[in-house]
């Protein structure tokens, strides 16, 4: 499990369109991890729709946004395209990332038991620190969120 102010773990995984994204590559890079449930799905529209309304902005502060979910390639590529993301949306079928940030287990939904993803987001700075985990989320104002703790952050 991931906490405010623990280096952001190693990683190495695939996006929507086979590109590997490796943590090697966001060194010095402010960025945002985003971790959504299941692709096409409401709630995770919503969301990644709120992050690709407000990319140009993060984009011209050079913070990079990550979705991740354990969606498979194609499915992210069928969610990616439909919404026109102009960001990566990372596939941990596996769930190696999603179990070691914390981000993926027992779910309880109208007394049911499952296993599956939180809806969880990290920005990390410069330094491979995380600064900020959202664990509440609004998804249809998400972008605005953390536009909002970017600024608080001076980030």
């Amino acid at each position: 499990m991931s906490n405010l102010g623990d280096n952001f773990p190693q990683f190495k995984l695939s996006d929507q369109n086979g590109q590997v994204i490796s943590s090697k590559e966001l060194k010095g890079k402010i960025f945002v991890l985003f971790s959504y449930p299941r692709a096409l799905t409401p709630g995770c529209t919503n969301e990644v729709c709120s992050i690709r309304d407000t990319f140009t902005i993060l984009k011209k502060r050079g913070v990079t946004p990550l979705g991740i979910s354990n969606d498979n390639i194609a499915k992210n590529k069928k969610f990616s395209d439909k919404y026109e993301l102009q960001y990566s949306l990372l596939s941990d079928e596996e769930n190696t990332l999603l179990t070691e940030l914390g981000a993926y287990g027992v779910k309880i939904l109208y007394g049911k038991k499952s296993m599956g993803t939180f809806r969880f987001t990290w920005i990390v700075d410069k330094d491979f620190k995380i600064v900020k985990i959202f664990k509440k989320v609004k998804t249809k104002v998400h972008g605005e969120e953390i536009l909002a703790v970017l600024d608080a952050l001076n980030l």
